[in-house]
Parts: C-alpha cells; structure tokens; sequence
C-alpha cells in the first residue's frame, strides 16, 4: 500500500522535490567547504606577506579577498560597485545598471545594436495572468529579473503536460505556475514574466553553450564558457576561461570545475565582437554580455551589471581587469563630454523597420524538398526555425526519401522559411525545392509529423 501510494503525483512530485532539495544541500555544503579552505589560505596569506607599502599585512575585503593597495582591481572596483549602488537605491532614482539588469530592457539595447535576441511570446505583470496553454510547444518562461537558474525555466509540452528541464516527470500547468510562485516569495523571480523562444544548441538535443564575456566598455577581459549537464544542478557545471583571442588562462577562478577540453563556440569571433558592440551600447565601464550559440547562431542572453559570487581570479589577472576598468571608465568620460547620451538606444519588436516587421496578411505553400534531406535533423531545424520566425504548419519525411512541408504566415515570414528550406541543415544536401501556392488553414503551431 505505502508503495502504491507513493505513487500518486503530489506525492510523486514531493518526493522529486526533497530530492532536488538535498541535493542542492550537498552541493551547497561543498561549495561553503571550498570557500572556506580559501578564505583559510587569504586569511594564512594575509598574516604572512607584507603590504605593498611594507606596513603590516594586507588589508582583507568581503569574502577574505584583498582589497586594492595601490594598484588597479577588478575585485575592488566590483565591491564598491555594489556599495554604491545601495546608496543610489536609498538616496535616488535607481542608476542605469539596476535598469540594465532587467532583461526585457537589456534585449531591447541588444536588438537596437543589431544583435540576434530571442523571440518574445508573451509579457505578463502577475503569474495569475500567465496561460501556458496560448504558448507554443517550447518555450522558455522568465522573470525579468529573476535571479540565476531560480527564475529561469524551459518548458516542452507534453501532452495536456509540461516537462520542465531538470525535473524528471511532467507537471501541470498549475504546477508549473507554483514553482514560479515559489521562486518569487524567495525573492528570485519578481514581476514582470514573460516566455520567450526556446533555444537548441548546434547539434540535435544540446544544450546550447553559456558564454560570460567580462566586457569593459569595447575591449574584452575574458571569457567564460560554462557548459550545463543539468538544468539548475551547480553540480554538473563545467567551465573554461579564455582571453579575446581564445588562447586558455588556466585554472584563474579556483572556485570553478576547469574542463580544459571545452571547445570554444564555432562562431568565436563573432562573440568577442558581439560582446564588443554589446558592451559599449550599455554606457557603463563593466559589463558581464551572456551570450549563447544556438543552431541559428550567436544569440543575446543579458546582461549581468555585477557578477554574483567570489569574482577573484588570483593577482595578476585581478590587476589585468582592474586597468581595464579603469580604462574603459575614462573612454566613456570622454565620450559622455563629447555629447553621447547617458542611456542606450533601444528597440523594442514594433520599432523594427516596416521590411523587418510582421505583415498582417497570411500566405501559405506546399514544399516538396528533394536530396539527402531524411536521417539529417531537417525536420527538427525546420520546426525551429518557424516557431523562430512565427511561421505555422507542419513538415514531415516522405517514403521517397524526400521531405514535404506546409508553412504559412506573413509574407516576410514565409518568405524566409522558403529560403531556408532550400539550404536546410549543415548536413543536408537540397538538391530542389517544389513550392504550390495554397490557401491558409488558419494553423496556429508548428509541428513534425511522422
């Protein structure tokens, strides 16, 4: 009987809870031990070196770092970063960087740049108006300024039933809704929500690679790429940093799992020159770009105005990135007494030029594809490419070998799924297209029929 009922899906998604929850426990515990040990070795350090001016030992900031003593410090700049900006939030309107840590905001800077962002389905001021059931098959669920993974959850439907990465059987709506609720009474997921597209990694079933490039208004400090085993699982994180021209710095933050064998993103360059563009439209010295690389390309995540956690990547990479702030805070003095304006340009989806904006008028067309289009991941790449560019229809592999599709949607839309098709995936060999005008049936969703 005990068995059995430990069977039933309340239980069933209790049990999954406390197991989340111990787990991250043990996680935690690791992560205070390891801090611990450092903060022991700073502590060991500080009574054993002299200061840089060979009085006593050096002062000790928060989290048993040290402070500046008369040279550049990233690891100083950021702490007073933050003291200041508990004085700004008392004493004044909130500073450019509180807004820019909203991401609705900050993808507008990043679109108004020029840089791909993901698609935006729905924006909501209370969980109470949020209806999954209007969302597509994927999607990503947000809180503007939600904290970490917390905040953050991708979602497929499953039926009349959402899989939520990480856990392992499938909620209701309902259910869903409440882990949002939770994460919002810890203070991690205030108003306003939103969903956004569900971003796929180069190869079938990836999680696309995070990348943190530490950017100072133009030039690049570093780059931090962290890969994901499991969604919210800190356990299962691996990370790499290199410089701008992808040559490795090693084991700099010891706080981290090192995996020296991380590729670096395909599009590498495009990165270091997207975090480039992204850093100096947000008009702030320092700046963490998130970026991603997804199978459409290098794709806009947020940005993150000051880096949670130990941020201490030894002495002299600290002093490397002290002078580059302070660099970066004199490019932008003089720029501001040129004229430049105090706050980023921004674009939001309805701003876009009338060639880049939805059309109100619906098409639709039959597609024949005909090559080594089955076996490749077409239909997949397909599927994603028209929920990003909000066709609807369907796709499906022929007996022939060939492949079939039905699309419709806007003009421009349509348009530029066609032309995808022609191409298709990297794998893939289009050797023709076959294209018959149709009439729209009004379809909704895209999806892959078998």
């Amino acid at each position: 009987m005990r068995q059995l009922i430990r069977q039933l899906p309340p239980l069933r998604w209790r049990d999954e809870r406390i197991r989340e929850l111990r787990a991250t426990n043990r996680t935690q515990k690791a992560r205070l031990e390891a801090l611990s040990a450092e903060l022991a070795e700073w502590r060991a350090r500080a009574e054993e070196e002299p200061r840089r001016d060979g009085v006593g030992a050096p002062r000790t900031g928060p989290k048993g770092l040290p402070e500046a003593a008369g040279g550049p410090s990233f690891q100083y700049m950021l702490e007073s970063e933050r003291r200041i900006a508990v004085v700004r939030r008392k004493d004044g309107p909130a500073p450019l960087r509180i807004s820019l840590a909203g991401k609705l905001y900050s993808q507008s800077i990043a679109r108004a740049a020029g840089v791909r962002v993901p698609a935006i389905y729905g924006i909501w001021n209370s969980i109470e108006e949020i209806d999954l059931a209007a969302l597509p098959e994927e999607f990503v669920l947000k809180s503007d300024r939600g904290s970490n993974s917390k905040g953050v959850f991708p979602i497929v439907r499953a039926g009349d039933r959402y899989q939520i990465a990480g856990i392992a059987e499938p909620v209701t709506a309902e259910q869903v809704l409440d882990r949002l609720r939770e994460a919002k009474e810890a203070r991690r997921a205030p108003a306003p929500y939103f969903a956004e597209q569900y971003l796929h990694g180069r190869e079938d079933g990836e999680v696309p690679p995070d990348i943190k490039v530490y950017a100072f208004y133009g030039e690049i400090g570093h780059v931090h790429l962290r890969a994901v085993g499991r969604h919210a699982d800190n356990s299962s994180v691996v990370s790499k940093f290199v410089d701008a021209d992808g040559t490795d710095l090693g084991a700099i933050d010891p706080s981290r799992t090192i995996d020296p064998t991380l590729a670096l993103p395909e599009a590498f360059e495009e990165v270091v020159q997207a975090a480039r563009t992204l850093s100096k439209a947000a008009k702030v010295p320092f700046i963490r770009v998130d970026l991603y690389e997804t199978a459409d390309g290098i794709c806009f995540g947020e940005y993150t105005t000051r880096p949670g956690g130990t941020q201490w990547y030894g002495v002299e990479h600290d002093r490397v990135l002290g002078k580059r702030w302070e660099r970066a805070q004199s490019r932008l003095d003089a720029d501001r007494t040129a004229g430049m304006p105090l706050e980023p340009d921004t674009l939001e989806p309805e701003d876009l030029p009338s060639s880049r904006r939805p059309s109100t008028d619906r098409i639709a067309r039959r597609v024949h594809v005909a090559g080594h289009v089955q076996g490749v991941g077409y239909r997949m790449h397909c599927s994603r490419t028209a929920e990003r560019l909000g066709v609807a229809g369907w796709v499906r592999n022929l007996p022939d070998g060939a492949v079939q599709a039905w699309v419709e949607g806007a003009p421009d839309a349509v348009g530029s799924l066609l032309d995808w098709l022609a191409t298709g995936p990297r794998n893939a060999e289009v050797t023709g297209t076959q294209i018959t005008e149709e009439d729209p049936q009004g379809l909704s969703s895209f999806e892959i029929r078998r």
